[in-house]
């Protein structure tokens, strides 16, 4: 299996078509090196989850790193309600995640905070 830094955005169609039956997402490319991806993925409940996948390299363009992120919210949000899980790892996960819209919902999955996105 690939890590997400091996894989091509081709590599990334293949496995999430035969693990993840309903997905969107985006791969963020900078001179021909995956820097980041994005992509919502439909799991437990059927509910739609935002997942985010940040590099040290993608970190120096943050407000792109922000639209990529709106849109993918904006696409997810359509399509009813949107999850994310706030990384304990991520020291600034908390005041990011809340600027996109998401709220805590009072759960937890695998010891972290589950977030709901709600419009302003």
């Amino acid at each position: 299996m690939l890590s997400l830094r091996e894989m091509r955005p081709t590599d990334l169609v293949k496995y999430t078509k035969l693990c993840v039956p309903k997905y969107m997402g985006v791969m963020v490319i900078e001179d021909g090196k995956d820097i980041g991806a994005g992509c919502i993925v439909w799991g437990d409940k059927n509910r739609a989850y935002l997942s985010l996948e940040i590099t040290p390299e993608l970190r120096k363009h943050p407000a792109f790193m922000h639209r990529v992120a709106k849109n993918l919210v904006k696409a997810g949000a359509e399509t009813g309600e949107l999850y994310t899980i706030e990384s304990a790892d991520e020291s600034t996960a908390a005041k990011w995640l809340e600027r996109l819209g998401f709220r805590p919902t009072g759960e937890l999955m695998n010891g972290e905070r589950l977030l709901q996105w709600r419009p302003s």
